[in-house]
């Protein structure tokens, strides 16, 4: 009789694992479709701080999780300039950046965080308007979220601009508060690279 109260437990021990499992993986995004298309982003950045690394993508959160206790509750943003397909880990270049107001715009605020960005390295620069980029989303909720973006949004992007011979990028990630946003520019490529990152090198 205990044998099958045993076996009983172990099914149910399983089958809560499972539905755990699950409900963590769904939450993350791990079953979001991802859609690639064309079209003018909705939201973008375009006056903003930024500091510019070297090395594996992977290492970018230490940067991001600095620069999001200078500037909490702003709109952080990644640009991936190096496809790590081709260009080895310790030479592949990115940019982290915070999303500011137009500089005809700034607050008492605001000018409080620009100091702060100046005086820990942070330099200041603006984008032109994005008119038509390729574009995916997906859901923004945990860390693992970012890790299965990487896995599905990436090789989607590649296949959706190789079908269409499209030359797109750099890659824009923009951190929406329950969303990432990824955009690629069809237009101004050259307009996305900062002081210091060569276009001729990408």
């Amino acid at each position: 009789m205990w044998q099958t109260d045993l076996v009983f437990y172990l099914v149910m021990f399983v089958i809560l694992v499972i539905s755990a499992v699950l409900v963590v993986l769904t939450h993350a995004g791990y079953f979001h479709t991802v859609r690639v298309r064309m079209a003018t982003p909705h939201v973008q950045p375009r006056h903003f701080a930024y500091v510019v690394k070297t090395g594996p993508y992977k290492s970018c959160a230490e940067a991001f999780s600095s620069l999001a206790m200078l500037a909490p509750k702003k709109i952080l943003f990644g640009i991936y300039y190096d496809d790590p397909d081709t260009i080895a880990e310790d030479k592949l270049r990115y940019l982290v950046g915070v999303c500011l107001p137009d500089p005809k715009e700034v607050s008492n605020s605001d000018d409080d965080l620009t100091e702060r960005l100046k005086s820990n390295g942070y330099q200041f620069h603006t984008f032109p308007a994005c008119e038509k980029a390729v574009m995916t989303d997906y859901p923004k909720r945990n860390f693992l979220s970012f890790m299965l973006a990487v896995t599905y949004v990436y090789p989607a992007l590649k296949k959706f601009t190789a079908a269409y011979k499209l030359t797109a990028g750099p890659c824009i990630e923009y951190y929406e508060p329950d969303m990432i946003q990824f955009i690629l520019p069809l237009d101004h490529h050259e307009e996305f690279y900062v002081p210091g990152i060569d276009p001729r090198y990408s």
